[in-house]
């Protein structure tokens, strides 16, 4: 099976993701305000899946306007890089300013920094300067988005378990 031939089931499982999340955190709504945590993490697990979906139907799109593999990988490697990247960085700064606080954190900084190898993987893949505009990767990349995606909504449900007023 060629990488590429698991971009349609990526999609799904994204869509899936941010509609079951939406359906979750409407059920929780209780009218009583969010803590920052849970909202970062609100918006971690909704707008993940979204970055997926779009990075991994984007080549679909792309086969239709160019034969190129610099077109039809380069953009959604780079896409997925910057946008990601910008996730990561994010969320650095926002635990090193003390803004976040993250409920498991050893388990939190290693799937940080594999996602900021991933980011940097797919950006040099996307321009073409290592493993040149490779489906691989990207299929790698999202998987991993995906992963994280989900890590983030364990956290949010356990975090409003134990303060159900949230």
């Amino acid at each position: 099976m060629a990488p590429e031939d698991a971009l349609p089931t990526i999609a799904e499982i994204a869509v899936t993701l941010a509609g079951f999340t939406g359906i979750l955190f409407a059920i929780q709504a209780t009218g009583a305000s969010r803590t920052p945590g849970q909202s970062d993490r609100i918006l971690a697990v909704l707008t993940i899946p979204a970055q997926v979906l779009v990075c991994s139907l984007l080549p679909f799109a792309l086969v239709n306007l160019s034969d190129s593999p610099r077109v039809i990988w380069g953009i959604p490697l780079c896409t997925h890089a910057l946008v990601g990247g910008f996730q990561v960085v994010r969320t650095f700064v926002r635990l090193a300013a003390g803004e976040a606080r993250l409920t498991w954190p050893r388990a939190a900084y290693l799937s940080l920094v594999v996602a900021a190898f991933l980011q940097l993987l797919a950006l040099a893949s996307g321009l073409g300067l290592m493993f040149p505009y490779s489906p691989g990767i990207l299929v790698l990349g999202l998987i991993w988005s995906l992963l994280s995606a989900g890590f983030a909504l364990v956290t949010a449900v356990i975090a409003g378990v134990r303060s159900p007023a949230a």
